[in-house]
């Protein structure tokens, strides 16, 4: 070695201090514009997932929190793919994704409740608020109040777009704890 000096004060350590704040910024001005990926870096609860008959992927719904009774107010929650038939990591949706797994959610005036509208499926809302400790998805399955537990959708991958043969829901039924099924759509 030279002798020349590269610790604390030196051109070089200022140097490494201004590149990572540097890209620190640029990182967290990203995590910003995807409320999502900001979204990860939070508490998340799950709420409800779709399981599929094409393969073992499945799309996950959570609950992002803003404290433990409480749900972010700017992306309160959110929805993206579990891969499990790849490698099982986590992928966000696809604009085409989002036409069938997409969702809009509105928070409920007056209440610590927020409605959400799949964008495949809005006359079936499905309501989501803290009870018995937790985060839950409420859904009417069977004619019977249920806390949502997974939708399975049964599709014909046969042609260019696939085409639904059926949903069914699956719940308990939150007076009794009964667990309930409902075929939506066949």
């Amino acid at each position: 070695m030279s002798g020349r000096v590269r610790g604390p004060g030196t051109r070089r350590s200022r140097h490494i201090t201004r590149r990572s704040f540097v890209l620190g910024g640029i990182g967290l001005a990203i995590l910003a514009r995807a409320p999502s990926a900001w979204a990860v870096l939070k508490t998340t609860q799950t709420l409800f997932r779709i399981d599929r008959s094409k393969n073992a992927n499945i799309v996950q719904y959570d609950a992002v929190l803003g404290t433990p009774t409480e749900l972010d107010k700017d992306t309160p929650i959110i929805g993206y793919w579990l891969r499990r038939a790849e490698d099982g990591r986590r992928q966000e949706f696809s604009s085409l994704d989002k036409m069938a797994y997409g969702f809009k959610v509105e928070r409920e005036k007056g209440a610590n409740a927020w409605t959400l509208r799949l964008n495949a499926s809005t006359d079936r809302p499905i309501r989501v608020f803290y009870w018995n400790g937790r985060w839950v998805a409420q859904m009417i399955i069977a004619g019977a109040t249920a806390v949502l537990d997974h939708l399975y959708v049964a599709s014909d991958e046969g042609g260019v777009m696939p085409k639904v043969k059926y949903v069914d829901a699956f719940g308990t039924e939150m007076s009794t704890g009964k667990k309930v099924t409902e075929r939506l759509k066949s």
